[in-house]
C-alpha cells in the first residue's frame, strides 16, 4: 500500500511540476525576453520588409508624442503612445499581438493614421513594453485593460469618436472587450488576424508541435488556474462580437509591419440584431 501512495504521490508531483513548466513556458513574460524593435530576425518572413519596417521605426520614434499611462482594474500600470495628428479627427487605439509590440505591429498603423490624420494611442499590453505585470493571458485580462483604455480615452477626448484596433492577441482582445459596457463615443472595432478563443490558439499552437493536445492543454489550463489565478474559458472573441458598432473582420497572411493580406474583409451591421 505504501508503494501505491507513493507512486501516486509521485505522479501528482510529476504533473504539477510538468503543469507549472507549461504555465511558465506559455504564459510567462519577463523583461529579460522582451524583443528589441531594432533586432528584425533576418529570416524569410521578415528579410525582404526589414529594411522598410526600419525605416518606418524611425519615423514613428522621431514624430512627437505623448507617454501617457492608466491603472488597469487590477491595478497595473499600463502605458502606451499618444500621437496627435489633428485636433478634430477621430481616435484610434490599437493594441499588439502575443511576444510583440507596438514599434512592430503597430508600424502599419501608425502609417495610415498619419496619412490620413487620424489620432493615434497605441499600447503597451500588460506583460509587454513600459507596462507591468510578467503574465500573458491570451485576452482573458487584456481586454479588461482595452475596456480601461477606451474609458481613459473617452474621459480625456469626449468629442472624439473611437476606434478600437488590435492584431493578433489585440485583435481578440478587442472583440472580447466589446461586451464589457464600452463608451458610448466608440464607433468602430478593427481586429486582424484574431483568434476565436484563448483555448482554439493554444490547441492549434500545441496540434503544430505534434503533441497531445487534450493532455497538454488540460494541463495549461490546470496551471492557468493554480499558479496564475485565470480561467482560460471565461471569454471567447467568437462570442463577444455581437455589439452594437460596425466591426471589420480580417483573416489570412499577413506581411510583417504593413498588414497587407491575401483576404477576405467582413463588415457587422451598424445595430447587429442580437440572439440569445
Amino acid at each position: 500500500m505504501i508503494y501505491i501512495l507513493t507512486a501516486c504521490l509521485v505522479l501528482v508531483f510529476l504533473l504539477f511540476f510538468t503543469s507549472y513548466l507549461l504555465y511558465r513556458g506559455v504564459f510567462y513574460y519577463p523583461q529579460k525576453k522582451h524583443v528589441d524593435p531594432y533586432q528584425i530576425p533576418d529570416d524569410m518572413l521578415y528579410a525582404p520588409y526589414k529594411n522598410a519596417m526600419l525605416h518606418l521605426l524611425h519615423e514613428m520614434e522621431q514624430t512627437p508624442y505623448e507617454e501617457v499611462s492608466i491603472r488597469s482594474q487590477d491595478g497595473l500600470s499600463l502605458c502606451g503612445r499618444l500621437y496627435l495628428f489633428r485636433p478634430d479627427a477621430p481616435l484610434m487605439l490599437f493594441f499588439h499581438g502575443y511576444h510583440g509590440t507596438f514599434l512592430w505591429d503597430g508600424l502599419g498603423s501608425f502609417r495610415f493614421c498619419r496619412k490620413n490624420h487620424i489620432n493615434l494611442l497605441v499600447v503597451d499590453e500588460r506583460s509587454h513594453g513600459k507596462s507591468a505585470d510578467q503574465i500573458i493571458t491570451f485576452g482573458i485580462r487584456e481586454c479588461k485593460d482595452v475596456k480601461c483604455w477606451a474609458d481613459y480615452a473617452a474621459k480625456r477626448f469626449p468629442e472624439k469618436s473611437l476606434i478600437l484596433s488590435g492584431v493578433s492577441m489585440g485583435s481578440a482582445s478587442v472583440m472580447m472587450a466589446s461586451v464589457l459596457s464600452l463608451p458610448s463615443s466608440v464607433k468602430a472595432l478593427i481586429c486582424d488576424c484574431g483568434y476565436t478563443a484563448p483555448a482554439e490558439i493554444i490547441k492549434e499552437t500545441i496540434r503544430s508541435f505534434h503533441l497531445p493536445v487534450s493532455f497538454c492543454y488540460a494541463l495549461l489550463h490546470f496551471g492557468a488556474r493554480i499558479f496564475g489565478h485565470f480561467n482560460l474559458s471565461e471569454s471567447t472573441a467568437l462570442s463577444a462580437v455581437r455589439q452594437n458598432c460596425p466591426f471589420s473582420l480580417s483573416m489570412g497572411i499577413m506581411i510583417p509591419s504593413f498588414h497587407q493580406k491575401c483576404a477576405t474583409n467582413f463588415m457587422m451591421p451598424v445595430h447587429p440584431e442580437r440572439k440569445n
